[in-house]
């Protein structure tokens, strides 16, 4: 739906400021943030960038990890002995596991903007 209707208020050039920092933590404009906030819905706070590189680099690591398992399968599979298989699998599965907990943790901000 097109916005074209406006609705003016007047407020400190504190209050503008304070509203501006917390509509660029969400990376949102001021527009979206006073409606959200008119409508009372939650804010979270936009994951910094550095996450964001952090989630990339740890699902590579988790696709390496992937891969040594299929690899450690196919050896498995073929007939190759190889010790310790069941205590190297599970050890890779708990490492992945972790892997996908910290990703979530890195992407999503429990505090909202309202809460602050």
């Amino acid at each position: 739906m097109n916005k074209t209707t406006e609705i003016k208020i007047r407020v400190t050039p504190t209050e503008k400021k304070s509203w501006l920092i917390n509509a660029q933590k969400a990376g949102i404009s001021l527009s979206e943030y006073l409606r959200r906030c008119a409508s009372r819905r939650e804010i979270p706070a936009q994951p910094p960038e550095v996450n964001y590189h952090l989630v990339l680099q740890l699902g590579r690591i988790s696709n390496s990890l992937n891969q040594q398992l299929l690899a450690m399968n196919a050896a498995v599979t073929s007939g190759q002995d190889i010790s310790n298989i069941a205590e190297a699998t599970e050890a890779v599965a708990q490492v992945l596991d972790l892997l996908k907990t910290v990703q979530s943790q890195l992407l999503n901000s429990p505090e909202s903007l309202h809460e602050k």
